[in-house]
């Protein structure tokens, strides 16, 4: 029998919300760790290069043996996004071999309330219909919320902010933004690195970085066989 649980809720983020500004790569010097909204234990580092990532252990993270469960809203949705956002969410998908699966159209709003559902929500919205995009600076591209219990994610909600205008493509768009903001969804925090698209304030750039792939694939996972899922919840229930 599993030990009872209570769930948490997270807003990522510098304070207490992570806030995406667009401009130029920022002289902060590498650190390479990326800390997390939940209390320091044991380290675990991740070797790149010459670079490590140090993540907290147990790793906050979904379940690599069960497929997130995501869905878009179309609605506030500029041309194109929707498209946009599904490619981004298969790159996050090779980086961090987790399985991802559409489970339809949402018509619930990116907010707070949107974790209720369960699922990795994704879509536009404005500040004066999100509670994660109110009272942001005018800037802010997306805010990212999630849910845990103990290492475990069960649910996030992705704002992307429909006041603004960007490009789908390219540096500073609307999937660099998006990726960001997964980037956040599977578990990971903002690095100090100016280079990596999970910098806070985005730096002019296509795809991950080499360090930004070294976090995702901490993050991630395969599937060690039909009893992995169990185990990874025995752990969560222990943790």
């Amino acid at each position: 029998m599993f030990q009872a649980l209570t769930s948490s809720t997270r807003v990522l983020g510098v304070a207490l919300v992570v806030g995406l500004t667009v401009g130029s790569a920022s002289s902060a010097s590498a650190d390479w760790r990326l800390p997390h909204g939940v209390p320091r234990r044991a380290h675990v580092a991740v070797s790149v290069h010459a670079a490590a990532y140090t993540l907290p252990a147990p790793v906050l993270r979904w379940d690599p043996c069960a497929a997130v469960p995501w869905s878009f809203n179309p609605a506030g949705a500029p041309p194109g996004g929707e498209d946009t956002v599904r490619v981004a969410v298969a790159r996050v998908s090779i980086a961090t071999r987790l399985r991802f699966i559409d489970v339809g159209a949402s018509t619930v709003v990116p907010d707070s309330a949107g974790l209720a559902s369960g699922v990795l929500l994704i879509g536009w919205t404005t500040p004066r219909a999100s509670s994660l995009l109110a009272g942001q600076p005018a800037n802010t591209t997306g805010v990212s919320q999630g849910i845990s219990v103990a290492s475990a994610i069960i649910g996030e909600v992705i704002a992307l902010n429909a006041d603004l205008v960007a490009p789908m493509t390219g540096a500073s768009s609307w999937y660099t933004f998006a990726l960001h903001e997964l980037g956040h969804a599977v578990g990971l925090m903002h690095t100090t690195d100016a280079t990596q698209i999970m910098n806070a304030t985005i730096p002019p750039v296509v795809d991950f970085g080499a360090g930004d792939l070294a976090g995702l694939a901490a993050v991630g996972g395969t599937c060690q066989g039909s009893a992995s899922s169990a185990l990874f919840r025995v752990a969560v229930s222990a943790a």
